[in-house]
């Protein structure tokens, strides 16, 4: 996964740019047993609309002539091992959050629905999350999203089975 994360990094570059910086905070183990290209797709959604809420938040802030914070905007991706909730096995659970706006609670389970979106017309499908939700439920886990207690943005928390080293041959790894 580290590896994974870090070339969907360097293809968001452009739009991160040097002002959004990300931190990356990998505990769980570097291997997951996933079809790597369609769980690369789910971070980089996430990523690129946690860089869209951030750069908007900004103009925002600019047009609204509100002063600019001092602190940095910023996504945090974090993965660990956690029992899973069933209490059969563990889960790999990857963690987004961002500085951005965060996402009102009202809209919270919406953001998944195909078609919607939050940004101007012309400018979303509404289909990046919904694909983000539908692979990582072809996986066998479940994504939501809530308000980042540390950061003030959206935290999006994907969750998937984890299996064990002699369950991975012949599988698909990131």
């Amino acid at each position: 996964m580290p590896e994974a994360i870090g070339m969907v990094l360097t293809l968001l570059a452009p739009k991160l740019g040097q002002d959004i910086e990300v931190t990356c905070k990998l505990e769980a183990p570097p291997e997951l047993v996933c079809q790597a290209a369609l769980v690369n797709q789910v971070v980089m959604n996430i990523v690129s609309n946690a860089a869209d809420a951030i750069l908007d938040k900004r103009r925002e802030t600019i047009q609204n002539s509100e002063p600019m914070l001092s602190h940095a905007d910023r996504i945090l991706i974090t993965s660990f091992l956690e029992q899973a909730e069933n209490g059969k096995g563990e889960e790999y659970v990857i963690q987004i959050s961002d500085t951005g706006p965060g996402v009102p609670k009202e809209l919270q389970e919406r953001v998944f629905e195909p078609f919607f979106t939050t940004k101007p017309v012309g400018s979303g499908t509404g289909l990046g999350l919904a694909t983000a939700y539908g692979v990582v439920q072809a996986h066998g886990g479940n994504v939501v999203v809530t308000n980042a207690s540390t950061l003030g943005g959206a935290c999006f928390t994907l969750r998937v089975p984890y299996r064990a080293g002699e369950e991975r041959r012949g599988d698909n790894v990131a």
